[in-house]
């Protein structure tokens, strides 16, 4: 299979060159300079809990310290680098042949680690097709779905949420565009951002399918499937997403289901959920904002509802503040949030 894999993208690769050779318009190094861009984002806010189940009641929150770099060395050929902040260790757990966990001393690691979030090579093949190569953002949340949120800088989308997939990973992307649809292809490594390819060199196939109807009106289909690492233990790992949109310059509302087939490849061990949420422009300054999740399973929730109901305020643009109150029903916390976010 691996070998299929790579005798169709070796040979895609030299049909698309035969095509393109005389279509990379080529610049001069001071066009590439104008091309140039630096951006970087960063979200933080503070808390405040509403009874003493929440633990720590109160403190200063920051979630992303986000610093890029793209350029666009042709008409046809882009790139772009993301280097984020995030935790990319993980608690230690040791249990004896009993299953009764034992104490351990060992050092947790930063919650502030920056890692590589993206490194893409784009190129366009036509007027109709893309090419992206590297390390490559998910289709299945953040390529469409955080940006129709919008308020990532007061939370992440469900997906993200709940870690029903990853946010990037290294592979290879086909985009097959036009006025009313987007169709991505990509093969990934299936390991996510934080490691290499397991040894056996199971791939993450996965199909993203966005419909624009008309204007203002999404209709998103995802679905990837994984085969276990290794292959005499666990079962393949399924993953599907549908999400309908519409918004416009006063309003916007969304709803979206996801589901996964054997999580972490674990034979029956399913996790579903759906999100509805949106925004209504008060006025150039202001906006309503509110989202409500239902997770019947997850890693972190068990049939729980999550609701988000508050305000964003825009002082200037690009710099976004919010207050808004949040409650989880399976553990009954609710907490004021006040977050700021500013891009640049």
């Amino acid at each position: 299979m691996k070998k299929y894999f790579i005798l169709i993208f070796i040979c895609f690769a030299g049909i698309c060159k035969g095509i393109a050779n005389d279509s990379i318009k080529t610049e001069k190094p001071s066009d590439i300079m104008s091309n140039q861009k630096v951006f970087a984002n960063i979200f933080t806010g503070f808390y405040y809990g509403f009874n003493e189940q929440v633990k720590p009641t109160s403190g200063f929150a920051f979630t992303t310290g986000l610093f890029g770099y793209s350029n666009q060395l042709s008409e046809d050929v882009s790139a772009k680098i993301i280097f984020d902040v995030t935790r990319t260790t993980n608690d230690i757990i040791v249990k004896d042949t009993s299953g009764n966990q034992l104490d351990v001393s060992y050092f947790e690691g930063s919650k502030f680690t920056a890692f590589l979030k993206m490194a893409e090579i784009k190129w366009r093949i036509s007027e109709t097709v893309d090419l992206k190569v590297g390390q490559l953002l998910s289709t299945q949340y953040l390529t469409f779905l955080d940006q129709f949120w919008g308020y990532r800088y007061v939370d992440v989308t469900f997906n993200e949420k709940y870690r029903f997939g990853a946010p990037a990973d290294f592979g290879v992307q086909l985009d097959f565009k036009d006025k009313y649809f987007l169709n991505s292809f990509s093969i990934v490594n299936g390991e996510g951002p934080f490691r290499e390819q397991d040894v056996t060199g199971k791939f993450l196939i996965a199909n993203n399918l966005q419909i624009y109807p008309f204007d203002g009106f999404t209709i998103k289909l995802y679905l990837d499937y994984a085969k276990q690492p290794v292959d005499t233990i666990g079962k393949p790992k399924t993953s599907i997403s549908a999400f309908l949109g519409y918004k416009n310059d006063r309003f916007k509302i969304g709803a979206e289901y996801n589901y996964v087939q054997n999580f972490a490849f674990t034979e029956s061990l399913d996790f579903w959920g759906s999100s509805v949420y949106g925004g209504y422009v008060i006025d150039e300054k202001t906006e309503l904002i509110g989202r409500w999740d239902y997770v019947n399973n997850s890693l972190y929730i068990e049939d729980g509802h999550y609701i988000i109901a508050g305000f964003q305020f825009k002082p200037i643009e690009n710099f976004f503040t919010s207050i808004n109150i949040r409650h989880l029903t399976s553990t009954s916390d609710t907490k004021l949030y006040f977050n700021f976010g500013i891009k640049f």
